[in-house]
């Protein structure tokens, strides 16, 4: 099914992007916490992006096993 791969293709591409974009999130709580300043903003972000990768992750593994 042409359509079902390119659903999964584009669902693996927005897991691969939420991931470095979580990666990102951690450093700038790192980079915070180092300068001395409040990162409880950035962990409420963090906590909110983890949580999307999530369901993006859920979404793929379900377009995964829709194809077999």
């Amino acid at each position: 099914m042409p359509a079902d791969d390119d659903h999964l293709a584009k669902a693996k591409r927005y897991v691969e992007e939420a991931q470095r974009i979580v990666w990102e999130q951690k450093g700038r709580i790192i980079r915070r916490r180092a300068a001395g300043l409040d990162s409880l903003d950035a962990e409420g972000t963090l906590r909110l992006l983890e949580a999307n990768l999530k369901v993006l992750q859920e979404h793929a593994r379900w377009l995964e096993r829709k194809e077999h």
